[in-house]
């Protein structure tokens, strides 16, 4: 990966990079809506001596990247420490997801790229502040998060932009990246809503039907100058014409298994078929079966196939000419 201030729109990320992802807790200075461990928040912290012997493991298992989730992994005690350890153990790629919150303090900024940080993702749900604010139920979150990427843009690190696409997002998501095309974030990764955890139990309404989301994904197709990164979305929503654009970049099965990330906490909701390793709470349904590609695409969500079975993605599947002849 490159890593620089100026940073341009990168042509393709390495598929080989194998990435120790170590969440350090379940702690959050936000509330989102669709936390999807927001039932874990009172499990106990990591702890830093533990984190650290599994980052002296990973350097011995070939490591060279290290990224740092939460929760929220800023307002974790020792975070400069485990950034400043990480550099030191000799992992080129340190990085981190976060709400962006702690980076709109110039003081915190320039301590943690000091540490050695040089990738930061920053979850932000959308260019208006009523939506991202609604999303996480803090106010004041909006702007401290555009602070935030304001500030990590200059430095000399990758920066991106996260987002979770859902009900109260999708009709704004053009006119959302052209907001962070203006800031200068080069990439983009879009992420469907997850059933899990606080999303779980009001899926229904906060999920966007396939149809109205393959709609409002297409149109993103005028965004020529920011990296669009799509992640557990049927495949099928996408035209044929889309996939095709050089920096639109769908990430499915074969990324899972290419990355090889190992996760500190590792939970079984992973399965191999075929010698594809998919997600526990997605299903082959007739339809993905019969489509081009299986193997590479997820499936659907069993949550989403629970409420509207799969005659959408079928339909999808025949227009966007996903389906093969019988």
């Amino acid at each position: 990966m490159i890593y620089n201030k100026k940073y341009i729109l990168k042509t393709k990320r390495r598929n080989t990079d194998r990435i120790l992802l170590l969440t350090l807790g379940f702690k959050c200075n936000n509330n989102c809506i669709f936390c999807s461990v927001g039932n874990c928040r009172k499990r106990k912290d990591a702890g830093t001596k533990k984190i650290i012997d599994i980052m002296k493991q990973g350097v011995k298992e070939g490591y060279e990247s290290v990224e740092f989730i939460g929760g929220e992994p800023t307002i974790y005690k020792d975070i400069m420490n485990l950034v400043s350890s990480a550099k030191k153990l000799g992992y080129q790629n340190i990085m981190m997801t976060t709400n962006g919150r702690m980076f709109s303090y110039k003081a915190f900024s320039d301590r943690i790229f000091k540490a050695g940080l040089n990738s930061v993702s920053f979850s932000l749900y959308s260019h208006k502040e009523s939506i991202h604010e609604g999303t996480t139920r803090t106010k004041g979150s909006f702007r401290q998060c555009v602070d935030g990427i304001k500030n990590a843009l200059g430095y000399e690190a990758y920066v991106s932009v996260n987002t979770v696409v859902y009900k109260a997002n999708y009709g704004h998501l053009t006119e959302f990246g052209s907001f962070l095309d203006e800031l200068g974030v080069r990439d983009w990764s879009l992420l469907d809503l997850l059933p899990d955890g606080d999303a779980k139990e009001m899926y229904s309404r906060l999920c966007v039907r396939l149809p109205e989301l393959s709609n409002e994904m297409n149109k993103l197709i005028s965004l020529e100058n920011i990296g669009l990164w799509f992640y557990d979305f049927p495949h099928c929503i996408f035209k044929k014409d889309f996939l095709r654009e050089k920096n639109v970049n769908i990430e499915g099965v074969e990324t899972r298994n290419s990355l090889k990330q190992e996760v500190y906490g590792k939970s079984d909701r992973t399965k191999e078929i075929n010698g594809f390793v998919y997600d526990n709470r997605k299903i082959l349904t007739e339809t993905c079966k019969r489509c081009v590609r299986l193997g590479n695409c997820g499936g659907l969500w069993e949550e989403y196939f629970k409420y509207y079975k799969d005659w959408e993605i079928r339909q999808l599947a025949e227009k966007h000419g996903f389906l093969r002849i019988k």
